[in-house]
């Protein structure tokens, strides 16, 4: 299994781009370096479909204990929210994580 490629900003992400909002603080102020080591490697050996990092998916679950959203309503705020998205990790053009990813 291999790890999904995220983040990478385009155009329209610049453009998009606001003020710095909350999240954006939030995210300059963790370290996620130790974080990420903690987390580790999600994929492994062999073939199979790709999957999320870890970390990107940790901030989702972030995101929805910090707004109290079930795992389809954080699905939903993911793809439609830009401050999510840009919190998370995800660019205009990546595939969001569905309800199942998140759940597991």
């Amino acid at each position: 299994m291999v790890d999904r490629v995220l983040g990478q900003l385009s155009l329209a992400d610049g453009l998009t781009s606001a003020d710095e909002m909350i999240f954006d603080l939030i995210a300059k102020e963790l370290d996620w370096a130790p974080i990420r080591t903690l987390l580790g490697e999600r994929s492994g050996p062999g073939s199979g479909n790709t999957s999320y990092p870890a970390e990107p998916l940790l901030r989702c679950l972030l995101l929805g204990v910090w707004h109290g959203l079930s795992d389809p309503a954080l699905e939903a705020q993911i793809r439609d929210r830009l401050s999510f998205r840009r919190f998370a990790g995800f660019s205009l053009s990546d595939r969001t994580p569905d309800h199942s990813t998140l759940w597991r």
